[in-house]
């Protein structure tokens, strides 16, 4: 396994890892389409950190909360954790 410093962390090198670290059955289970969701971004976003202050793919939107792109009460900003992590499970089923 190739070590990263924090600041090379890529959603794509994520995704990668998720490729590897995730079991058969795991992966069958998100390319079937037949699962939340929301529960495997969960997992991304528990397992690889990104709710971690200083995540480098999450930082700026924890440190500039006025940057933040809120409509009707919803966080639509790139750099949210959650739509890291959905982003990051696109590149992963894209590679199924």
């Amino acid at each position: 396994m190739t070590i990263r410093t924090r600041h090379q962390i890529t959603p794509e090198w994520i995704a990668s890892r998720i490729l590897v670290e995730w079991s058969a059955e795991d992966l069958a289970f998100l390319k079937s389409g037949q699962y939340d969701f929301g529960m495997c971004a969960r997992a991304v976003r528990n397992d690889y950190g990104l709710w971690e202050f200083d995540h480098p793919l999450t930082q700026h939107w924890h440190m500039h909360p006025e940057a933040r792109n809120i409509v009707d009460g919803v966080d639509h900003s790139e750099d949210h954790p959650d739509n890291i992590s959905m982003y990051i499970l696109g590149l992963v089923k894209a590679q199924l």
